[in-house]
């Protein structure tokens, strides 16, 4: 993962004191996280990584990680 994302729009955020947290919000009882993927790994894998650590916390809540965006992987990690 290479940051968290708020999405398209910015709706994808949680208020604050001083401003917001970009990338995780809480509706419906569901805690959803909006993340920037880097390549170089399976996204569906990357997903399931977040959900995890995610659910390490937060337990009780069902959690829905979206990959909003991909940024290229760093020059010489990927094969060929």
């Amino acid at each position: 993962m290479d940051r968290l994302s708020s999405g398209p729009f910015g709706a994808l955020c949680t208020p604050v004191p001083g401003g917001r947290i970009e990338g995780v919000s809480l509706r419906d009882g569901r805690i959803l996280v909006g993340v920037v993927a880097r390549l170089g790994r399976p996204l569906p894998e990357v997903a399931a990584d977040v959900h995890n650590a995610v659910r390490e916390v937060v337990s009780d809540r069902r959690v829905h990680v979206s990959i909003e965006d991909v940024t290229p992987a760093p020059t010489g990690s990927l094969p060929g």
